[in-house]
């Protein structure tokens, strides 16, 4: 899964401080769930906006995949998603500001 999520942030041209930064989160949480660190489902799904790449989950029984209702859409609603993840980014930006001007 690690591989996967490097390549969409590689398609999607970020770093991983960046897509860190999307997800108000911390780069070290982003590389070591490309390395390999299974990360929560949740976190997956803030992963996927800040990337811009949908999430696409299966489970395979045999030769039959399954594909349960409530593992299928990335989020019931993108817009929700896409307004708290810019809540997110305006609030760290916010705090990175404050820093700065109390670092000074």
């Amino acid at each position: 899964m690690g591989r996967a999520l490097e390549a969409a942030r590689n398609r999607a041209g970020l770093t991983q401080a960046e897509v860190a930064l999307r997800m108000g989160t911390s780069q070290a949480a982003v590389s070591r769930a490309e390395a390999g660190r299974l990360p929560s489902w949740r976190w997956l799904q803030r992963y996927a906006l800040a990337v811009g790449h949908p999430i696409a989950l299966w489970i395979s029984v045999g030769d039959q995949e399954l594909t349960p209702p409530e593992l299928a859409p990335v989020m019931e609603d993108e817009a929700i998603g896409r307004r708290r993840l810019a809540a997110r980014r305006r609030h760290l930006q916010r705090a990175m500001r404050l820093r700065e001007s109390e670092a000074k």
